[in-house]
């Protein structure tokens, strides 16, 4: 099933059974419109890409990294219901009655002690989440500004690290059920954005086989493991979310191919197969997972000269419509890695 419905205004087809079917299910697009799926669906959440900013509010959140391929692209969750927005303070948030979307930004200025900044911004949106404690979080975005800028432990993205595992440690989210997550350099001087997605539904995370658990890396890593999870599946009113984290060429705990994107991309492509066979597994064996057209894609490169190349090779490797693949110019949290891709899917 597609996740871009049709509309009697022109919008793009679907094969949705029935419009009855069409207004119970979360709808995830990657389109330049920002038109509902139906009457029944209200924004939920709202990424917009590119510099400068797209204007828009709240759960419109503008993410600074240059689109590739395309001049306007945003990813939109459309949620079957009505949707509460409440904007007032250092914390933004939408919420209904399956999902609440927090989001903290902060200041360029207020960014050069990462780990600082990263403790109390989570801190921030883990007590605005402990307002309603039936909301436990699924999903994190993190996008940093210079994220490889210094040396050894003092590079960015590893004082982000600690910086995030204390806020968790705080909030007393352990491994193993920390929330799918993904982390991209966006340009210096950028600052910190940080979305969240919670769920009242339950939350079942899911490991690769093919790799050692971000929460479980060796100290060679940083002071502080990185605390997300491979991947996760919820149930949800007409199906299964299945969240993918930023997925990267690493083997184990190491990165594969270092600096060569073409080979990078093809471990990439494994590891992501091999979450889609453990999400399979967990529901029980059945049904399909893979990456496909009711997917929703983004693909994250160092460099733009590789823009092309991984296209034709992901356009090849996986049944999803170019309309559903936005690519994007950003650092990875290894500086030996070259391309990243996360996803989601409404099954």
């Amino acid at each position: 099933m597609s996740v871009k419905p049709k509309q009697e205004n022109g919008a793009a087809s679907s094969s949705y059974s029935s419009t009855g079917e069409l207004r119970r299910r979360l709808i995830i697009d990657a389109g330049a419109r920002c038109e509902p799926p139906s009457g029944a669906h209200s924004l939920l959440l709202e990424f917009g890409f590119g510099c400068p900013a797209p204007t828009g509010k709240f759960p419109a959140v503008h993410i600074p990294l240059p689109l590739m391929g395309a001049e306007e692209r945003a990813e939109r969750w459309w949620y079957p219901g009505c949707v509460v927005i409440d904007a007032p303070g250092p914390v933004s948030r939408a919420t209904c009655d399956d999902f609440q979307v927090l989001a903290a930004k902060v200041a360029p200025e207020d960014c050069e002690d990462v780990r600082s900044a990263t403790r109390q911004a989570y801190g921030l949106i883990l007590d605005a989440l402990a307002e309603d404690s039936a909301y436990g979080l699924v999903r994190m975005w993190n996008y940093l500004g210079g994220i490889n800028d210094g040396n050894n432990d003092m590079e960015r993205y590893r004082q982000f690290s600690i910086g995030r595992a204390e806020a968790f440690q705080d909030g007393r989210i352990q491994d193993g059920v920390t929330p799918v997550g993904t982390g991209i350099g966006t340009p210096e001087g950028s600052g910190l954005t940080i979305v969240g997605l919670a769920s009242r539904r339950k939350f079942l995370p899911i490991e690769n086989p093919l790799q050692v658990s971000a929460f479980n890396y060796p100290q060679q890593y940083g002071p502080s493991s990185p605390k997300f999870s491979r991947s996760g599946i919820l149930s949800i009113p007409g199906g299964v979310l299945f969240l993918i984290s930023g997925t990267a060429a690493v083997v184990g705990h190491e990165s594969a191919s270092p600096y060569q994107t073409a080979p990078q991309v093809k471990a990439t492509l494994k590891n992501l197969s091999a979450l889609a066979q453990a999400a399979s597994e967990r529901n029980g064996g059945s049904g399909n997972w893979a990456l496909d057209q009711r997917s929703c894609v983004r693909v994250y490169l160092r460099n733009v000269s590789d823009h092309e190349m991984v296209r034709e090779s992901l356009s090849e490797a996986l049944a999803v419509p170019d309309s559903q693949v936005i690519y994007l110019q950003g650092d990875i949290c290894r500086r030996e890695l070259m391309i990243e891709i996360e996803a989601c899917v409404v099954i």
